[in-house]
């Protein structure tokens, strides 16, 4: 009897709408363990579980290989729908190409183009700049606006035509740059970031092209079609939508409120979701649905299918009628209650549906009419009741948590499993099977056929519900026994009441009980809910009586817990030992002492007990006492009106929830021993939020009286000592004495408080300016409150002018100031000197705070700056923003957030790394010469590459100096197949050499490392060459054992084959350190081969000896030897730019190739 209709949606829609998702879909995982843990897994496994990305033979998608231009765009059209063919007449690209009508198809949707010279190169790398073109007109957005890109530090590198689009992408938040503040604009973009750049321009394309109906009217062609790419948001009702396809998700907003919308022969490709409407309200006609989310905040609202609609799926998350009424289509298939569904929902549904699934606790779902094939109530859809109205029928129902069955309807099978112990059926079911099918309860007697019935259904979870059963309104005309509804209710409630139940945490012995009673009494139409409430774990159970307009709770309350509302049922309760809990459900006075001496549980529910007519004096006047006991715990009370609130004399007292201690005259609480009591007292505070807005210098939040360690706090404390008392506080500020402390807003005030010993604590007002030194030759604590002192009138010539000096003394402390103006911020001379909060010193002429002895004074000086966030925008390297004169090991620095060097012979701190290295030692290079004539300048310590390089002939490093790639790409142009010992980058007999962040890429292999001694750090990729990454060996000539340490490198090696690994040692072995760098060897013959994918170490089935890809270059018998080097000062270098044009309107600053690689090793993501 089902009637599903299933298909495949086209796009992502499903999962990029911002109008909401569906819930949660468990997806199935495959063997794809290399995107495990990677930035863009959960993208990449929902592609892959929607077939939209497939990987390779080996179960691994390689989520860092570059991809193709043909491959994007066979993506871009795919996931957008773009099927529509352009005539195309590329040079190199033929109609037989896998991407030929994909490529068609992006040139009719007018996102791409080929390159000046009439090619498209379908198998050349796409770069991020190239992807940022063909999105930016997907989209159809240019930005004239650059200032997005002044984020990327190599924001130069971007090419001109390429600017305006980049910066669209990056306005509109569908790309980004690299951690390292870089967009890399020539970089290849990978298969991960291609996934993710693709599915947030399908977001944002929805998002830009969304439509709202705000004005009640008629909307669509009655002709043909009208297609909305975005969101449709209906916000007013009265309105009709006719004949329109929408490519993103429909709205039906709180606007509509009660009123009626109707959309006809429209098809939704992604969710629909309904937050407004009424009881007569949203019509579904001759429409196509995929999921459809009922979320209204107030009310119910009605949704309805009429004609040809189908829906797949209705999400239920509010009150809710679905219906359909003259259904032809498949109409509602499956219903989903969500566990969101509020206690209490009413959910009526009247139809045929395939699946109703019921996961929401303690709401009430009527059939009302039709056919549901199969019911499922889930473990956590306890407290809920089902009724089947006589001309309504379930086949299957399934129940894993207690139910009540109401109605005469048909159930055809039941099957009561575990969690559904006690489930009461009004109608037998046909059928019953489970493990717990003699354990429901079931009529003595078949019902009436006029529908309703006696029944009663429980749970252990919260709320309450009524009677759902269809017809009568409140009266049945067929009832034998003529009894009214109140009298039915009467009699209900004293059979209750008759069981003498007390509270029993095995509530479905409860729900027997409860049906057994009523059941006796053979009353029809009424109904019980058996319910904890909100406290009930503390003590309360709340049983619901109703019979058609009459409904009336009792409770079920525990003998233990007293309720009281007055001091006379406080302190009766208080003598009353059976009572283990005492809950105020009002709060009330008090004109005196209230002592507490057993163990109890005083739950104040928020409420407040106030001590009336207290003076100001000091009486020992407390609130509550807790005297020489152990087990209290007070909750959630607020306790006022004392000398004090609380006070603990020798016992064991534990708070809980909020306790608020506010308008006491001299504290909030007291922990003390008691006289003539032996045991100190403990108060635990620990789970406690304490409040109190009276809180002063004097009078604490807490205190101990002459004992000390009794109270357990979280750390949420101030703690002092004062009149020999431990003080708590809950503001720092507080527990600071205001004769002691000095606000200043002038250059006099400050130097005022500085001269007055009676100031321990200065606090800036405002910013101050002062034309000479401050000196501080005493303990105090300066707490600039994020203002500013400088320095006016210095010159930029060193005179030793500093903003502040701290001149031999102890106990300083500095913190939340900005020192400026200066030669230096602050001078520490022979003292004792701790920063704390945020301390900026930029704007100094020479630095930023300076720790030396200084002149006759015989304390080494000791700087703290561990829990301190220094801040120095002018520091550079010279210009430190710490440094030791003449002195070493003064500063403790806590974590490392300094570099430190020695400069001068002073050691020096910086807060950036580049601001330590000698500007006259570092260049920048973004040519192939430029490159060269650094690594021929030995004043040159470190190269950075601002942009990618192309070279026709490799690179010799015969020096110590790091090469920092800052993510570009060094690219060897001009390289054959065929193996020519052609690297991209050599090493040669030399040592320091330290290479970073690059690619080094289409050579035979990327680098050689001959007899030297090199560091890998940072990102190394080496995909892209013909034999493999990277080559260790002694080289010719050469008399060092080469050392290549890559424990500090994340290798990329996108390429990466059996016999074509990331790493070999040629001749010689025992010269890599990988450190914790995990890379997988083998051995061949003489090399010994290193891999980053552990699968790579093991033959395909057939090697490449034995055509191992037809595709693949044919490798020689053995693999690359070490090659022979002319000595580097003997082989000048030469180089040439390549002058490639790139796929734009424009001549392209990329040098990319035309692609070979369609004979690349690589799986495509060609169309399936």
């Amino acid at each position: 009897m089902g009637k599903k209709v299933r298909g495949t949606v086209t796009g992502l829609l499903s999962i990029s709408m911002a109008l909401g998702t569906v819930g949660s879909v468990s997806a199935a995982t495959t063997g794809t363990n290399d995107i495990q843990g990677h930035w863009a897994q959960s993208q990449l496994q929902h592609w892959m579980n929607e077939g939209h990305l497939t990987g390779y033979a080996d179960g691994s998608v390689k989520p860092n290989k570059s991809i193709s231009r043909a491959e994007f765009v066979s993506l871009v059209n795919r996931i957008f729908g773009y099927s529509e063919q352009a005539s195309l007449s590329f040079d190199d690209l033929s109609p037989s190409n896998w991407a030929y009508t994909d490529i068609a198809s992006a040139v009719q949707a007018g996102y791409v183009q080929g390159y000046e010279n009439n090619t498209f190169r379908p198998g050349a790398d796409v770069t991020r700049q190239e992807a940022a073109a063909m999105i930016s007109k997907l989209l159809n957005v240019k930005s004239d606006n650059y200032d997005a890109l002044n984020q990327y530090t190599d924001q130069d590198t971007i090419a001109g035509w390429g600017k305006a689009s980049v910066a669209s992408v990056v306005e509109h938040e569908v790309m980004e740059g690299y951690p390292n503040g870089t967009f890399a604009p020539l970089r290849s973009l990978t298969r991960a970031e291609a996934v993710v750049l693709i599915e947030n321009a399908l977001a944002s394309k929805i998002e830009l092209n969304t439509v709202t109906y705000d004005l009640a009217g008629t909307y669509g062609s009655e002709e043909e079609t009208t297609v909305i790419e975005g969101n449709v948001i209906i916000n007013v009702p009265d309105v009709t939508l006719v004949n329109t396809e929408i490519k993103g998700g429909l709205l039906f907003a709180e606007g509509i409120g009660a009123g009626d919308v109707t959309i006809q022969n429209v098809k939704v490709h992604g969710t629909t979701n309904v937050e407004g409407g009424g009881e007569n309200s949203i019509h579904f006609v001759d429409s196509v649905l995929l999921n459809v989310v009922v979320n209204k905040k107030d009310g119910t609202v009605r949704i309805v299918a009429e004609g040809t609609t189908t829906a797949e799926n209705v999400i239920v998350q509010s009150s809710v009628k679905v219906e359909e009424h003259n259904v032809t289509g498949a109409g509602f298939t499956d219903v989903e209650l969500s566990e969101i569904l509020p206690a209490g929902s009413q959910v009526a549904l009247n139809g045929t549906f395939d699946d109703v699934g019921l996961y929401a606790a303690s709401v009430s779902v009527g059939l009302d009419g039709g056919f549901i094939e199969s019911f499922q109530v889930d473990k956590a859809a306890v407290n809920s009741q089902i009724t089947v109205s006589n001309n309504a029928q379930i086949a299957q129902l399934v129940l894993d948590a207690i139910t009540k069955l109401l109605g005469s309807g048909t159930i055809s099978k039941a099957t009561v499993n575990e969690g559904a112990k006690g489930s009461s059926f009004q109608t037998k079911p046909l059928q019953i099977d489970g493990s717990q099918k003699d354990n429901v309860v079931l009529p003595a007697t078949p019902p009436a056929s006029s529908g309703g019935g006696t029944s009663s259904g429980g749970s252990n979870g919260g709320g309450s519900g009524g009677d759902t059963s269809p017809g009568d309104g409140g009266t049945n005309p067929d009832i034998p026994d003529g009894q009214t509804d109140e009298e039915k209710v009467a009699d209900a409630i004293e059979a209750i009441e008759g069981l003498n139940l007390e509270w029993d945490t095995d509530v479905e012995t409860t729900v027997v009980k409860v049906n057994e009673a009523i059941s006796s009494l053979g009353l029809t139409g009424v109904t019980v809910i058996v319910a904890q409430g909100t406290e009930a774990s503390e003590g309360n159970v709340v049983v619901t009586v109703s019979s058609g307009a009459i409904t009336q709770t009792i409770e079920i309350v525990d003998s233990s817990v007293a309720k009281v509302s007055s001091l006379i049922e406080f302190e009766e309760a208080l003598l009353n030992t059976n009572k283990s809990t005492i809950k105020l459900v009002d709060s009330f006075t008090t004109d005196k002492k209230i002592v507490v001496s057993r163990a109890v549980t005083i739950d104040g529910q928020n409420h407040q007990i106030e001590l009336t007519g207290n003076d100001e004096a000091w009486n020992s006047n407390y609130v509550l006492q807790v005297y020489d006991t152990t087990g209290v715990i007070i909750k959630d009370v607020k306790l006022t009106g004392g000398d004090a609130g609380l006070l603990v004399n020798g016992s064991s007292v534990e708070l809980k929830g909020t306790i608020d201690v506010s308008d006491n005259f001299f504290g909030g609480i007291e922990s003390s021993k008691g006289k003539g009591l032996v045991s100190n007292p403990q108060l635990n505070v620990s789970s406690a939020t304490l409040v109190n807005t009276t809180e002063a210098f004097g009078q604490p939040t807490l205190w101990e009286d002459k004992i000390t360690g009794t109270i357990s706090t979280s750390g949420q404390f101030t703690l002092i000592t004062l009149k020999d008392q431990p003080q708590y506080y809950l503001k720092e500020e507080n527990a600071e004495d205001p004769a002691t402390i000095a606000e200043v807003s002038t250059a006099d005030d400050f130097s005022a408080a500085l001269d007055n010993a009676s100031i321990i604590k200065i606090r800036l007002k405002s910013d101050i300016e002062t034309d000479e030194r401050f000196v501080v030759s005493r303990a105090v604590t300066i707490d600039g409150q994020n203002h500013q002192i400088e320095l006016i009138g210095n010159d930029e010539l060193w005179d030793s002018n500093y903003v502040l000096q701290v001149y031999n003394t102890t106990g300083v402390t500095i913190q939340d100031v900005k020192l400026t103006g200066g030669d230096a911020g602050l001078l520490v001379n022979g003292s004792s000197v701790e920063l704390k909060g945020s301390i900026d010193v930029s704007g100094n002429v020479f630095g930023g705070i300076e720790s030396s002895q200084g002149v006759n004074v015989p304390n080494t000086p000791q700087l703290n700056v561990s829990t301190a966030k220094l801040i120095n925008s002018s520091e550079a390297f010279g210009k430190p923003t710490l440094w030791e004169d003449q002195i070493t090991d003064t500063i403790l620095t806590g974590e490392d957030q300094f570099t430190l060097i020695t400069l001068k012979n002073q050691p020096q701190y910086y807060l950036e790394v580049k601001n330590t290295e000698d500007p006259a030692t570092i260049t920048e290079v973004s040519t192939a010469d430029d490159f060269r004539a650094a690594l021929g300048d030995d004043s040159i310590v470190k190269i950075r590459l601002a942009s990618d390089i192309a070279t026709d002939k490799r690179f010799v490093v015969s020096r110590a100096v790091t090469i920092d790639g800052q993510n570009h790409t060094i690219e060897l142009t001009g390289n054959d197949v065929l193996w020519d010992s052609n690297y991209v980058l050599q090493v040669y007999n030399t040592t320091g050499v330290t290479i970073q962040d690059v690619k080094l890429t289409r050579g035979d292999a990327g680098l050689l490392v001959n007899g030297s001694s090199v560091e890998l750090k940072g990102t190394i990729d080496v995909s892209g060459n013909f034999f493999g990454g990277i080559e260790s060996s002694q080289g010719v000539n050469v008399p060092n054992t080469p050392q290549l340490n890559v424990s500090s490198a994340t290798f990329v090696n996108t390429t990466e084959t059996y016999h074509q690994p990331t790493v070999w040692e040629d001749e010689i072995t025992g010269t890599i350190q990988t450190g914790e760098t995990q890379l997988f060897s083998t051995t061949k013959e003489a090399q010994v081969h290193y891999y980053i994918n552990s699968s790579n170490t093991i033959a395909p089935e057939s090697d490449v000896s034995n055509n191992e890809n037809i595709e693949a270059i044919t490798e020689p018998e053995t693999a690359p030897e070490s090659e022979i080097v002319i000595d580097p000062e003997s082989d000048p270098q030469t180089g040439a730019e390549s002058d490639v044009q790139s796929d734009v309107d424009t001549s392209s600053e990329e040098a990319s190739e035309t692609d070979s690689a369609s004979t690349e090793n690589n799986a495509e993501l060609k169309p399936e």
